[in-house]
């Protein structure tokens, strides 16, 4: 993964920008029929540093190139360092 411009619109301390930043997706565990916990790659060392409360719209892209934004609650800790 790579680091976002910091010349970037921030509205946090956190990690992303306001813009969208793309990093790789490493795993993603199912828990249930419709809960899966997703593992994405931070550059290491660094936190993503989310609020308390905030979430993050992640964008994907359906079977016909249309894009999907969903909001996500992370549920690692801010003391957790990408690798």
């Amino acid at each position: 993964a790579t680091m976002p411009d910091p010349a970037l619109e921030r509205c946090s301390s956190c990690f992303f920008p306001t813009e969208f930043h793309e990093v790789p997706l490493v795993s993603i565990k199912a828990i249930n029929h419709d809960t899966k916990v997703f593992t994405f790659g931070l550059p290491e060392g660094v936190s993503l540093d989310l609020p308390v409360c905030a979430c993050l719209l992640l964008r994907g892209y359906d079977d016909k190139g249309e894009p999907v934004i969903r909001p996500y609650t992370p549920i690692s800790s801010n003391d957790i360092k990408g690798s």
